[in-house]
């Protein structure tokens, strides 16, 4: 879930139960930097909860295909190390 979620969550009042942390996926950074190019965080709530179906958007999907055939700590262009 991303965070800016969670902040609102909070404010008004609302409990988390479980399955809002078992929601999140761990990600290598270019991926991470990725789903945020292309999704933002109303759409990767509503329509990609899932690992499964955030894999199954093309943009996704042909990133993770390119970065695949890369060398460990590759970073697109226009990305820097933080």
């Amino acid at each position: 879930m991303p965070r800016s979620r969670t902040k609102k969550k909070r404010r008004k009042g609302k409990p988390f139960d479980r399955d809002d942390f078992e929601r999140t996926a761990l990600l290598c950074v270019p991926c991470h930097r990725n789903v945020h190019s292309v999704l933002d965080h109303k759409d990767l709530e509503r329509e990609y909860r899932t690992v499964k179906s955030l894999r199954q958007h093309p943009d996704v999907q042909r990133f993770t295909a390119w970065i695949s055939t890369k060398p460990h700590g590759t970073l697109p262009d226009g990305h820097r190390r933080s």
